[in-house]
């Protein structure tokens, strides 16, 4: 293991040790240019899968407050904060292993070193790998060979949480 660690890293350590004090997980970040600044996504998730727009809120004044304050983000930069949405990116293992049964698509490199895309249903995961169930039986895929990997055709369930229940701490 490497005692380096990388800007991006650096700045993922941050955000998710301050997403775990207000009780959501990170799920995955991108930045990207665009015109003269850089925007930074933060996906984030909540224990009872439930991400409102308020919670957004109150995660972007949050982090945009920390983010301002680090030596690692240089210049002007949008913060986008959101849920991960009905396609929701699947980066962990652990994300494979509490979607067990639901339909994915994963792009990764195959054994013949070529990109390749399959949609099946998570069938078992472990730290290393994921099953997925095909029509032509199933396919087991190194998690260091993954490129992107989303929930597949998933239906959303917009809700409100119950009033009265403070899911994070506010700041």
């Amino acid at each position: 293991m490497s005692v380096y660690m990388s800007v991006e890293e650096k700045i993922n350590k941050v955000l998710e040790e301050e997403l775990g004090n207000m009780g959501f997980e990170l799920i995955k970040t991108d930045s990207f240019p665009r015109g003269n600044r850089r925007i930074l996504q933060i996906y984030i998730d909540h224990p009872d899968g439930n991400v409102t727009i308020s919670d957004c809120v109150s995660v972007s004044r949050s982090l945009g407050l920390i983010l301002d304050n680090l030596d690692e983000v240089s210049g002007p930069y949008n913060l986008e904060v959101s849920s991960p949405g009905v396609e929701r990116p699947l980066v962990k293992p652990d994300h494979f292993t509490r979607f067990q049964g639901k339909k994915a698509k994963v792009q990764f490199i195959n054994e013949k070193g070529n990109k390749q895309s399959l949609i099946g249903e998570i069938s078992k995961s472990n730290e290393s790998s994921v099953v997925l169930a095909l029509e032509e039986g199933n396919v087991r895929i190194k998690f260091d060979r993954i490129i992107k990997a989303n929930l597949y055709g998933q239906s959303v369930n917009i809700g409100k949480r119950k009033k009265g229940k403070k899911k994070h701490n506010a700041r």
